[in-house]
């Protein structure tokens, strides 16, 4: 079976790195998880919910604060002015960028008992990563299971 990837933050942000209302985002996310098949990748704790009880399997990248703020800097720079691919927005730099993320980032990481929670309320498996080790394991363990081709498209 030929999974969908979707990469939430190039279906959230409209032009000009714009927030869509909540209603419609959440119109949007239902949407997207409404195939049979489908790979999201992206946070967005206020559609969380919808997106677990379509779930079949949950992975939640849980990665040192350090790490993750070091990461979005490394992006941000490396795209500084150019197209991201994974959300069709200009990128740009300014201190409240980084303030947003790095506020972003600390309050995910106080989420994960309630994702915890969901997840078990809905039955649905989930796997905690905690290190990029932990991250290509993973990975190279769907590749080898994998029947189709990888990474799913």
């Amino acid at each position: 079976m030929k999974s969908r990837v979707v990469h939430l933050d190039k279906e959230f942000f409209l032009p000009g790195w714009t927030k869509p209302l909540l209603k419609d985002w959440k119109d949007k996310v239902s949407q997207l998880t409404s195939g049979e098949s489908w790979v999201i990748e992206g946070n967005y704790f206020d559609v969380m919910a919808a997106r677990i009880e379509r779930s079949t399997m949950f992975i939640f990248l849980d990665t040192p604060l350090h790490e993750r703020l070091w990461g979005n800097v490394r992006r941000t720079l490396s795209w500084l002015g150019r197209v991201r691919p994974d959300t069709g927005q200009v990128e740009r730099l300014s201190l409240r960028h980084i303030a947003n993320a790095y506020g972003y980032m600390k309050r995910r990481s106080m989420d994960f008992a309630d994702l915890e929670r969901r997840c078990g309320e809905g039955g649905v498996p989930w796997v905690r990563l905690t290190s990029r080790r932990e991250t290509e394991a993973l990975v190279n363990s769907l590749k080898s299971a994998s029947v189709g081709p990888w990474p799913p498209s």
